[in-house]
């Protein structure tokens, strides 16, 4: 039985690493996410050249969307682009995950390396150009394969669906994103500014609270779904490395207030009570210490940062 199951999973994993290896047709119809078509090696150290890079061990991908967790190393992932047309084809990769520290895309034009970079914490040189997710122009001449290397690095999670699209694609992707999440904010938006007029109308300061809860939520979604790096932050990377944990734990830490105070909790379960103060000191502290390492100069992660926000949803 044991030695069927190695069988099965050898086959599987030779099969991956054929799949992997062979160039994505970008002039057909590609299946994304491209997970499947890429090969991965950690570096832990994150201290690694493009060049010694190539000399590294990768392995294939297991998943079309991959999950790297939280690190302090970088994540490095290969694949190539084949174009079969009688066109030059220019294409976007597209990564759905809008908090990520830098992403480096390394490839090589008439015979030079290229570097182009992307992320919260890079400045952009076409700073009119706005995305929700991070995102790289690429294009490949008729009959012509290019190979690429994606260089990850960031401090929150790295949970990777990476696509490549045209440009309409992208642009409609962008659209939807944008008209969805704008129907939830606006209804979000109203219900904060009525419960704040209302507290301010009555007089009682629960209005307030719930009017704080809901904005916290509102800037954690915003931050989440890319609205602040991508617009608002944009090119500011020491705001975005600040305000992105702030914003995320905030929810956490209005909205505990509110639980606290809209049903005097303590009255009926002092450990209730304490548990939500501690939900508080758990959020701060998930932002302080990870960004308080970051800034002396040691690697660090806000995995913290995430079991505070599983956490404290169950509790209410």
């Amino acid at each position: 039985m044991r030695r069927r199951a190695l069988c099965i999973f050898l086959g599987l994993f030779l099969v991956n690493g054929l799949l992997a290896q062979r160039p994505i047709d970008i002039a057909g119809k590609v299946e994304n996410p491209i997970g499947l078509r890429l090969v991965h090696y950690y570096d832990a150290s994150n201290q690694l050249t493009y060049q010694e890079i190539l000399d590294q061990p990768f392995a294939p991908s297991q998943d079309r969307i991959l999950n790297f967790g939280y690190n302090t190393g970088a994540d490095w992932l290969s694949f190539s682009l084949h174009n079969t047309g009688g066109e030059e084809l220019h294409q976007v990769l597209r990564i759905n995950k809008p908090i990520l520290d830098t992403l480096e895309l390394y490839f090589e034009e008439n015979g030079q390396l290229r570097k182009e970079m992307t992320g919260a914490l890079v400045i952009k040189d076409r700073e009119y150009e706005h995305s929700t997710s991070n995102y790289f122009r690429i294009k490949v001449s008729p009959n012509d394969t290019v190979k690429y290397h994606l260089k990850v690095v960031g401090m929150h999670s790295k949970q990777l669906a990476i696509y490549v699209t045209s440009d309409y694609e992208y642009a409609k992707y962008e659209q939807n994103s944008t008209i969805i999440m704008g129907f939830y904010l606006g209804v979000l938006i109203i219900i904060t500014v009525y419960s704040l007029f209302l507290g301010f109308g009555i007089r009682d300061p629960l209005y307030l609270l719930y009017a704080l809860s809901n904005f916290g939520s509102l800037v954690a979604t915003l931050t989440l779904r890319g609205f602040f790096t991508g617009y608002i932050f944009n090119n500011q990377p020491e705001l975005s490395l600040l305000f992105v944990p702030i914003n995320i734990t905030s929810f956490s830490v209005l909205s505990s207030f509110f639980c606290i105070r809209m049903i005097n909790i303590k009255q009926y379960s002092k450990v209730a009570y304490y548990m939500f103060y501690a939900v508080v000191v758990f959020g701060i502290l998930a932002v302080v210490y990870p960004y308080t390492l970051h800034e002396l100069g040691h690697p660090s992660t806000f995995k913290l940062l995430s079991y505070g926000t599983m956490f404290s949803p169950s509790l209410r």
